[in-house]
């Protein structure tokens, strides 16, 4: 459900979107374990909120056809959800998440989600870290 061209898209929806990450939804990198771990596994322990997961549900009942943790974790990670990676490698990924994100906001790449106007990438985070919660 693309937001381009929608009339409920306003300016302050695109900046609440903007906000998004600062509201928790990017990881806490703090010093601690640095053992390898699946991405999956990452990803569980730094998104265990269950709106959060409920968000990325309904991206998925809205794009079906993205239904795929592996195919995300390509298009998020440009690697494989199985992989493992240390924390800093964790870190790099969601560098990578971020700028992504911020060309979706660049190419009005948005979803509308809870009334929300949320970076695609955004999304498709929430999307993967809901299919994550169930493995």
């Amino acid at each position: 459900m693309p937001a381009r061209g929608n009339r409920g898209l306003t300016r302050r929806s695109v900046l609440l979107g903007a906000l998004l990450p600062i509201a928790g939804f990017l990881p806490d990198l703090r010093p601690g374990d640095a053992d390898p771990r699946s991405i999956a596994a990452w990803l569980r322990e730094w998104i265990p909120d269950a709106d959060a997961a409920a968000i990325g549900e309904r991206y998925l009942r809205a794009t079906p056809a993205e239904r795929s943790a592996d195919r995300l974790a390509q298009q998020l990670f440009g690697r494989s959800l199985s992989d493992e990676a240390d924390r800093p490698g964790f870190g790099r990924l969601m560098r990578r998440v971020q700028a992504i994100r911020a060309r979706d906001f660049l190419n009005d790449d948005l979803v509308l989600l809870e009334g929300w106007a949320v970076a695609r990438t955004e999304a498709r985070l929430l999307a993967l870290a809901a299919l994550c919660a169930s493995r």
